[in-house]
């Protein structure tokens, strides 16, 4: 978002709501390409191909996965479930976490279907994992 006005004492509520820039008028040719590639540069950045930028390698058993720069091999087998926030996945193993920037689509795509199934819109779980089911919750 960008914000065009006349008024100076506005500027500071702009940064509250996030603005990518602020345009004091009358604006300047200059000043305007400056914020359009400020802003340009914003979305692209939204817009990154997910699909393996974070993914090494994929075996019949582990998949190697970009997290804290570092890759973490991850067992299939120790996958408990996984979670999806927006633009990253969570992935709970017995021990630990895994945090890596891809959609929960993409990771979805990429799991042997004979062990990962999509519960929800945030959940794909590990089958092999689960405990019990009621009519709501999987239990793991």
């Amino acid at each position: 978002m960008v914000f065009t006005t006349a008024f100076h004492e506005f500027a500071s509520e702009s940064y509250e709501v996030d603005a990518i820039d602020y345009l004091i008028k009358p604006v300047k040719l200059e000043r305007f390409q400056k914020a359009v590639e400020k802003a340009q540069t914003y979305c692209k950045s939204f817009h990154t191909d997910y699909s393996n930028s974070n993914i090494e390698n994929i075996t019949d058993d582990y998949i190697f996965v970009r997290a804290d720069r570092r890759m973490f091999k991850v067992h299939f087998s120790d996958i408990l479930y996984i979670e999806g926030l927006k633009d990253y996945v969570i992935i709970y193993l017995e021990n630990q976490k895994v945090v890596t920037l891809m959609n929960i689509k993409t990771i979805h795509d990429l799991l042997p279907k004979s062990f990962f199934v999509r519960v929800s819109k945030s959940y794909i779980i590990n089958v092999n994992k689960i405990d019990s089911v009621d009519n709501n919750t999987v239990y793991i």
